[in-house]
C-alpha cells in the first residue's frame, strides 16, 4: 500500500455536513449534493499544495486513484450513509472496474442477512438511490435502463409516498431489457417486492380499480403481461414467478379491451356519471367468469340478462352496439351521456336490483337523438323526457317548457317522430299538458296574479309550438285547432297584464276574463256566471321591437325612447317610438348615435342640434326620408315650455339662428307653423325676429341685461 500523503483527514466529516444523508433518509436521490461531494472526494486524491508540500497531482481513473481512495474508504467502511456517499463520490475517480464492484459489493446489500438486519429496507432504498445518482456522476458507468429500473424499484418499495402507481410489467421489462441482471439480480428484484408487500397491495388496487371501472389505470398495471410471460428468453425461473404476483393472473393477462375507447369514457365522463355507467363499462372490463376472454362481455351479458335473445341487427350484436352507442355520446357532450344512462338504465331497469330489460327500440331511440351530432338535441329531448316519468314532482312551468322545446326537434325529424313523438304519444300527451297549464293559468288568475306573465306567455309559446308541428295537426279536433288559432299575440298578452296591474273594478277583471278565455280555454276567470266582456276592453300593444335582441346602439335608442315614454311632461307616443325605433334597423350606426345624444339633451339648444343633425341626413336624394325622425324633432320643440322662438331669438347668434331657421324650412316645410305646427311659430314672427337681430349685428344672451324676451 502507497503512503498516504498529506490531507484533510476528517474528509468524510465534511460529507456528513453536507445534506447527502438527509436526501438518502428522504428517498430524494435527485436532490443529493452529488457536486459538493465529489469535490470533496478530489481534494482526498489531490490535496491541496502546503508551503512546506507539494507533488505532481495524480490523475483520476487510474491504478495510483484506485489504491489511494480504496484505502481512504476504509475509514467510513460500516457508517451508514456516509459510507455510501463517500463512494458516490469517489466513483468519478475510480477505474470503471473498481467504481462497478464497489456498487454492487459494497453498497448492494446482502441478501444473506435480509431478516437479521433491521435496517435491510433502508439498505436497499439507499442502494437503488445510489444506481440513480451513480448514472449522473458516469454514464458509462451505469446506463440509463438500470438507473430507470432503479427508480421503478424506489417507487414500488415507498409505495403511498408517491402519487402514481408502479407497474411490475414495465418494471421486468425494463430489467429484462436493459441487461440489469448484474446490479439488479432477479433474487434482489424478488426481495424488493416481498418488503413492499407488493403482491397484497397490488392485488388491492386493481381490486379498487376493477370496483370503480377505472379501466385505463389498471390496464396501465396489467399492459404487456400476456405477451411478457410467454417471451422465450426469460429465465424460467422468471416465467413462473410473474404469475404468482398477479392474482387472478389468467384473467388480467388476457384482458384486452379498446385502449382507445376506455381513454375516452375516462377523459369525457365525469365521476357521477361513470359511477350510473358501472353495468355498461363492466362490460369492458377483464373477463371475471375466468373464461379468459378479452373483455367480460364476450363471456357474459352482466347487467343485461336477456341482451342475448333480441339477436343482431345489421351483423351487431346487442351489446357491441350498446358500447358504440356509448362511444358517441361520449363524443357529443354531456347532454348525451346523459340521455345514454336515461334510456338504457333509468328507462330499463327492472324489479330484479341491478338488471336491465334492454331492448333494440331503447338503442333506435338513441341513433335517433344522436343523428344532429349536436348536443343540446339529446338535451332537450331527455328534459321532456324526464318532465313525463310517473311518480315525479315535476312542477307544470317546467313540463310546459321541455313540451315546447322538444315539438320543434320533433317535426324536423322523421326518426325522432317515430321513436319518440310516436311511442309517447305525443299527439295526446301534449294537449293534455297544455290542457293542465290552462287550468292552473285560470286558478292563478283568480287568487293570485304574480309572475303570471311568464306563466301566461309559456301557454302561448306552447301553442305555438303545436301549431307548427305540421305532422300533428290532422289529429286534433277542430275545436281544438280554434283555440290554438284565437290565442292573443304576446304584445297583447303583455298589454293585457299591464293593464290588469293599473285598472281596477270592471275593466279590470274584464281584462282577466278575456285572457282566461283566450289564453286559458277557459269560460270565464270567476265563478260568477256572466260571460266575459265582448268585445274586450282596448288596450295599446306594443310591438315586438320593444322585447326584441338589440346591438348596443339600437339598444341605447329605445332606453332613451322608453324614458321620454315615461316622462310626465307630454310623454313620447307610442306610436313615432315604436317607428323610431323601427326605422333605426336600417340606419347607420353612427346616425342611430347622434340621434340618440341629441335627443337626451331636454333643452331649447338639444332642440337646435337635432334640427341641425337632421335636416342634412334625412331631407333630400340618398337620405333617410324616415318621416318619423322629423316628427321626434318635431315632438321635442313642442315639449318646451312657450316661447322657445324669442328665446332662440335672442340667444343665438345672427349665423346659428339663419342656420336654425333653414334647417326648419328643410324638415317641416311650413308643417311647424300656425296652428298644425303647435308651437306658436308663424313665418311673420320668425321674419320679424330675424330683422331684429340683423339690426343688433350679433348676439343677445339670456344672462345679459338686456331682456332675453324679444320685443319689437
Amino acid at each position: 500500500m502507497p503512503s498516504i500523503l498529506p490531507r484533510k483527514l476528517d474528509w468524510y466529516k465534511e460529507i456528513d455536513q453536507t445534506t447527502a444523508r438527509n436526501s438518502f433518509v428522504i428517498c430524494r436521490p435527485d436532490e443529493f449534493p452529488l457536486a459538493q461531494v465529489q469535490t470533496i472526494a478530489e481534494r482526498v486524491l489531490n490535496p491541496e499544495p502546503t508551503p512546506i508540500f507539494t507533488r505532481k497531482p495524480i490523475p483520476p481513473c487510474s491504478q495510483k486513484s484506485d489504491e489511494i481512495i480504496i484505502h481512504e474508504l476504509k475509514a467510513v467502511a460500516g457508517v451508514f450513509y456516509i459510507e455510501e456517499a463517500a463512494i458516490i463520490g469517489c466513483l468519478h475517480l475510480l477505474t470503471w472496474e473498481v467504481a462497478r464492484w464497489h456498487l454492487w459489493s459494497k453498497i448492494k446489500p446482502d441478501l444473506k442477512n435480509a431478516d437479521k438486519d433491521e435496517i435491510f429496507t433502508s439498505r436497499i432504498s439507499v442502494y437503488l438511490q445510489c444506481i440513480v445518482i451513480a448514472r449522473k456522476a458516469s454514464s458509462v458507468l451505469v446506463h440509463e435502463g438500470e438507473a430507470l429500473a432503479a427508480r421503478q424499484l424506489l417507487r414500488i418499495l415507498h409505495h403511498g409516498k408517491t402519487k402514481e402507481f408502479p407497474s411490475i410489467v414495465k418494471l421486468l421489462t425494463t430489467i429484462t431489457d436493459a441487461s440489469c441482471g448484474d446490479l439488479l439480480p432477479f433474487d434482489f428484484l424478488a426481495e424488493v417486492l416481498r418488503r413492499a408487500e407488493w403482491r397484497e397491495k397490488l392485488k388491492a388496487r386493481l381490486a379498487h380499480l376493477q370496483k370503480s371501472q377505472r379501466w385505463v389505470d389498471a390496464y396501465s398495471l396489467v399492459d404487456g403481461l400476456q405477451d411478457f410471460s410467454q417471451r422465450s428468453d426469460l429465465p424460467q425461473d422468471v416465467r413462473r414467478w410473474l404469475p404468482s404476483l398477479f392474482f387472478h393472473y389468467p384473467m388480467w393477462a388476457s384482458w384486452r379491451p379498446n385502449l382507445s375507447r376506455i381513454q375516452a369514457w375516462k377523459a369525457g365522463t365525469t365521476p357521477e356519471q361513470r359511477a350510473q355507467l358501472a353495468p355498461i363499462f363492466e362490460l369492458e372490463g377483464p373477463d371475471t367468469t375466468l373464461q379468459q376472454r378479452s373483455t367480460f362481455r364476450h363471456s357474459s351479458t352482466g347487467a343485461f340478462p336477456n341482451a342475448r335473445a333480441h339477436g343482431t341487427h345489421n351483423d351487431k350484436d346487442i351489446l357491441d352496439r350498446l358500447l358504440d352507442l356509448l362511444d358517441s355520446a361520449v363524443r357529443i357532450g354531456p347532454n348525451a351521456i346523459n340521455l345514454f344512462i336515461h334510456l338504457t338504465l333509468t328507462a330499463t331497469s327492472t324489479a330484479v336490483p341491478g338488471t336491465y330489460e334492454l331492448t333494440w327500440h331503447h338503442l333506435h331511440q338513441l341513433s335517433a337523438a344522436f343523428s344532429p351530432n349536436v348536443d343540446s338535441v339529446p338535451g332537450v329531448i331527455l328534459s321532456f323526457l324526464q318532465s313525463l316519468r310517473p311518480g315525479t314532482e315535476v312542477q307544470i312551468y317546467s313540463r310546459m317548457t321541455s313540451c315546447t322545446a322538444v315539438l320543434p326537434l320533433l317535426n324536423s325529424s322523421q326518426p325522432l317522430q317515430t321513436f319518440f313523438g310516436e311511442s309517447i304519444d305525443i299527439s295526446i300527451r301534449a294537449p293534455r299538458i297544455l290542457s293542465d297549464a290552462q287550468k292552473h293559468f285560470c286558478s292563478l288568475l283568480i287568487h293570485s296574479q304574480q309572475q303570471l306573465l311568464p306563466f301566461g306567455l309559456a301557454i302561448l309559446f306552447l301553442g305555438r309550438a303545436l301549431l307548427s308541428s305540421t305532422w300533428l295537426l290532422d289529429r286534433w279536433k277542430p275545436a281544438f285547432m280554434n283555440m290554438l288559432h284565437a290565442m292573443p299575440s304576446e304584445a297583447e298578452i303583455r298589454a293585457r297584464f299591464k293593464a290588469i296591474q293599473t285598472e281596477k273594478g270592471e275593466v279590470r277583471q274584464a281584462h282577466m276574463d278575456y285572457l282566461a278565455v283566450s289564453l286559458g280555454g277557459s269560460e270565464m276567470a270567476t265563478g260568477r256566471g256572466t260571460p266575459p266582456v265582448t268585445p274586450p276592453p282596448p288596450v295599446v300593444i306594443e310591438d315586438d321591437i320593444w322585447q326584441a335582441e338589440l346591438d348596443a346602439d339600437r339598444h341605447a335608442l329605445r332606453k332613451a325612447l322608453l324614458a321620454l315614454r315615461a316622462s310626465r311632461t307630454r310623454g313620447l307616443d307610442l306610436d313615432l317610438a315604436t317607428r323610431c325605433l323601427k326605422a333605426a334597423a336600417t340606419e347607420h350606426d353612427a346616425f342611430v348615435k347622434g340621434v340618440t345624444g341629441y335627443m337626451v339633451g331636454g333643452s331649447d339648444q338639444a332642440c337646435v342640434n337635432m334640427a341641425r343633425f337632421l335636416a342634412p341626413r334625412v331631407v333630400g336624394p340618398g337620405r333617410s326620408g324616415s318621416s318619423c325622425w322629423v316628427g321626434l324633432c318635431l315632438w321635442m320643440m313642442r315639449r318646451r315650455p312657450r316661447g322657445l322662438l324669442e328665446r332662440l331669438g335672442a340667444d343665438l347668434t345672427v349665423e346659428s339662428w339663419n342656420e336654425w331657421v333653414g334647417c326648419l324650412s328643410r324638415l317641416f316645410g311650413d308643417g311647424h307653423l300656425g296652428d298644425k305646427g303647435g308651437l306658436g311659430f308663424t313665418a311673420e314672427r320668425i321674419r320679424q325676429i330675424t330683422i331684429w337681430k340683423m339690426s343688433r349685428g350679433g348676439r343677445v344672451h339670456s344672462g345679459s341685461s338686456t331682456s332675453s324676451t324679444v320685443s319689437i
